[in-house]
């Protein structure tokens, strides 16, 4: 018997969240797929999976059953309600799955000589040239006195709507106010089960990156004011060697399901954070948040104790 659009639907809603996933029926049932990966398919209103390793390891116990008459073995997943597990089951998967062969491009029909070819080849290479010449000169003209080569170059990539998490490394507990060269490490994940590229990528980490700051309570980071955070990176109290360039190099960044890019923040502020009063140490809050155009996303609210550069002073 076929299969229901109701349980096709029910299945995509524990799947929703996660980009790349979509579907195509055919002959009464549904191939499921990860990007452009067959990932398995709903069969007689089962959702069956390729057993790759990664479905295997998370699918232990799992029976083996036919897509149809003929077909190749697939793993039944018989707990469909639990949609976490279906989301880490296809992020695991997604590395291992084949990838579907490229189309087949067709033959010239009629011969072309080498001769024919190359001058082909040097046309095109001298229009392409003359319409960058063209596109330069105009910009230049174009702009305002100063500013020729200033221009929002951000309109040019592509804005990243995939699941991203920005997440917090090892805090240590010796962070200490006055001191230099302390450093932050940040994770930035792809949380979806196809790879994401951003394009707009600083080749220096820390430049794709801005931490803010505010003291406060132990526990009490909640409630914090909008207007009592402060600008911790990039500083502009920080060495010339530390701040951004005026014009950064980029370098595209690809991460695939569940990597993460690492971030390394100086933590500069706290050579000359001011703060209200004298403690014996203090509880900071700090959150961070990608400085892309492009890439909207942000950490959580966390804290950190940190202590006066000398302890042997008696604190009221």
């Amino acid at each position: 018997m076929a299969s229901s659009k109701e349980y096709l639907t029910f299945v995509l809603d524990q799947l929703s969240g996660l980009n790349g996933i979509s579907h195509r029926a055919m002959m009464g049932e549904y191939i499921l797929y990860c990007g452009d990966k067959v990932a398995g398919g709903i069969y007689d209103d089962r959702l069956l999976v390729k057993p790759v390793p990664a479905a295997l390891a998370l699918l232990p116990d799992a029976p083996r059953e036919l897509p149809y008459p003929d077909g190749k073995e697939m793993l039944l997943v018989e707990d469909v309600d639990d949609a976490e597990f279906l989301k880490e089951l296809f992020r695991a998967m997604y590395d291992e799955l084949p990838s579907r062969p490229a189309p087949k491009t067709r033959k010239a029909t009629m011969p072309v000589s080498r001769k024919t070819s190359r001058r082909a080849a040097v046309r095109k290479t001298a229009a392409a040239c003359l319409c960058l010449l063209a596109v330069l000169l105009l910009g230049a003209c174009s702009a305002e006195p100063g500013t020729a080569h200033e221009y929002d170059e951000t309109k040019y990539f592509q804005k990243v709507t995939a699941n991203m998490a920005l997440e917090h490394g090892y805090l240590r507990y010796d962070y200490t106010l006055g001191t230099p060269n302390q450093v932050m490490t940040f994770l930035l994940r792809n949380m979806d089960v196809t790879p994401v590229s951003v394009n707009e990528w600083f080749m220096n980490e820390s430049d794709n990156i801005r931490l803010y700051y505010a003291f406060c309570e132990p526990g009490k980071s909640g409630e914090i004011k909008d207007d009592a955070w402060q600008l911790a990176w990039p500083d502009v109290e920080a060495s010339d060697s530390l701040r951004r360039k005026s014009h950064p190099r980029r370098s595209a960044l690809t991460l695939q399901p569940n990597n993460s890019a690492v971030l390394d923040v100086p933590l500069t502020f706290l050579e000359h954070a001011r703060p209200p009063r004298r403690q014996a140490r203090y509880t900071i809050a700090l959150y961070a948040q990608i400085a892309l155009n492009t890439l909207q996303t942000r950490s959580e609210v966390f804290e950190i104790t940190v202590y006066p550069k000398t302890r042997d002073v008696e604190i009221e």
